[in-house]
């Protein structure tokens, strides 16, 4: 064990925060990279190999953080407010009480298409403010088909982030597919692209795509959704 410095990034009334705690944190690497003249610092924890997943197929490990997922209800668009493809039918989707959440998750039964839509109007954003995008999803250990690559699209006005981005990685996933990070209460994180708040207005707004609609024969599986969340990017200048 040895003695670091953490961030916790945090956003209350509109005005960012940063709050510093000294502490004993294990196995933690903390990079710092430089991009457009800004320092960006972003906590790594590595974490050991975990049984479990479908048989024959090698699991990647996520990145864990410490503590459980948290969440701001003023800064998320919970599963029931999402424009899910599919949702309506039964066979496809489920709604289920979750106590982690004020409202129902989505259960993903069974798709082939997958596609999940929402956008967030800039007056519940700050100006002068970079955001992350980011899914909020569970996966169940017999889940099917998330290993297949999806495609996002994080777009707000002129400016547009797309990438590619895996659910449930494994070993041979390509090393530049965006992959989720787990929190200890087993909810993932998974960023979906960044955008630029430059005025809070309300004729402005981000629009946010996570789809799969190319490989057909694959059978989705064994996905929970929560939502999907934002917050700022914080950097020192």
């Amino acid at each position: 064990m040895s003695n670091h410095l953490y961030v916790i990034i945090h956003q209350n009334g509109g005005e960012n925060g940063v709050q510093m705690n000294g502490g004993e944190m294990s196995n933690e690497q903390l990079n710092i990279n430089q991009s457009s003249g800004c320092q960006m610092q972003q906590v790594q924890i590595k974490t050991g190999q975990r049984n479990g997943g479908q048989p024959n197929e090698e699991q990647w490990t996520p990145e864990e953080q410490n503590g459980d997922l948290q969440t701001n209800a003023g800064e998320m668009i919970f599963a029931r407010d999402l424009e899910i493809e599919h949702s309506d039918k039964y066979e496809n989707w489920d709604w289920v009480s979750d106590p982690r959440f004020i409202t129902e998750v989505a259960v993903l039964s069974k798709v082939w298409f997958f596609h999940i839509k929402t956008s967030v109007n800039f007056l519940r954003l700050s100006a002068n403010t970079q955001y992350g995008a980011y899914l909020i999803f569970k996966r169940a250990e017999d889940s099917k088909g998330l290993h297949a690559i999806m495609n996002t699209s994080v777009s707000a006005g002129r400016e547009h982030d797309k990438r590619s981005v895996c659910l449930k990685p494994t070993r041979n996933t390509p090393s530049n597919i965006g992959r989720p990070r787990e929190f200890s209460d087993r909810w993932l994180e998974l960023e979906l692209g960044r955008f630029y708040c430059d005025n809070v207005t309300a004729d402005k707004e981000v629009v946010i795509i996570i789809q799969e609609t190319k490989r057909l024969d694959i059978k989705k599986a064994g996905l929970t959704v929560a939502g999907l969340t934002w917050h700022p990017i914080i950097c020192k200048c």
